[in-house]
């Protein structure tokens, strides 16, 4: 099975999280981190709840760039409560193929 589309997607987030990250220090606390989803999930819905002949499927993918590249910078750089980064147990990354 051919997966350039999905590989495109993920070199596409990984591109938007460096040049986020270029610009923007990494995500102070859940809650910023939160907003900024939610401000990325709202740009979306924007466009999707636009009549299906004035919605643009690129600025929907940019969107779902931002979106993924926001979620990856949650889940890497948001601590827990006392601020320490949290690292998923081994199994978290199992995908079965053992």
């Amino acid at each position: 099975m051919e997966l350039q589309r999905e590989q495109d997607f993920i070199q596409g987030m990984i591109r938007e999280y460096a040049e986020a990250r270029a610009k923007y220090q990494p995500f102070h606390s859940a809650h910023e981190g939160y907003a900024v989803l939610l401000e990325e999930v709202d740009e979306l819905w924007d466009w999707v709840r636009r009549k299906s002949s004035a919605r643009s499927h690129l600025a929907m993918w940019k969107e779902c760039l931002q979106i993924a590249a926001m979620a990856m910078a949650f889940a890497i750089e948001v601590g827990d409560a006392d601020g320490e980064l949290v690292e998923p147990p081994d199994e978290f990354y199992d995908t079965g193929n053992k």
